[in-house]
């Protein structure tokens, strides 16, 4: 089994580039496993309005979803969205005073407990911004949320991350 997983800032083409993975696969005849977004799903507010609820809740789905998807023994699992996303959305939760560093560190051991778990993290880069509703369309945010999945990848060492 092949686990990838696609990362990156809101709006940088995370869900595109996962989607036309996954049906590329299909059309190789290949068994796949796609696993969505899960902020999407979280019942707690997001972006500005987020905190430590929301961070964990995220990492904590993530992780049941991609244990659920490797379970059904595929030949890839592709992740749209990776934990290192809970933890980069959390240092920014920290630096604006939002999580406390013993909340922070709750999801930094999340993550690094499974991080090592793909065979590929795909560190999408920064698009511009397109208003979906959902999320805010700060540049600036962007940029450094942006930068912040650089040095989290390089804070854990990661050898398997692509930059597209």
């Amino acid at each position: 089994m092949f686990k990838i997983a696609f990362s990156g800032a809101q709006n940088c083409g995370k869900t595109t580039k996962a989607h036309f993975f996954y049906f590329s696969c299909l059309r190789l005849g290949l068994n796949v496993e796609l696993v969505e977004e899960t902020a999407r799903m979280c019942p707690y507010p997001l972006d500005n309005s987020a905190d430590f609820k929301t961070q964990d809740w995220i990492s904590k789905k993530q992780l049941e979803l991609e244990k659920l998807a490797v379970s059904k023994n595929p030949d890839i699992v592709i992740c749209d969205r990776s934990i290192l996303d809970p933890l980069v959305y959390s240092t920014v939760l920290y630096e604006n005073g939002k999580m406390s560093s013993n909340e922070l560190n709750i999801i930094k051991a999340r993550v690094g407990d499974w991080v090592r778990t793909y065979d590929s993290i795909v560190l999408c880069q920064v698009c511009p911004m397109v208003n979906d509703g959902l999320r805010y369309t700060n540049t600036e945010a962007q940029a450094h949320t942006n930068s912040l999945f650089d040095k989290i990848a390089k804070d854990f060492k990661l050898t398997n991350i692509r930059i597209a």
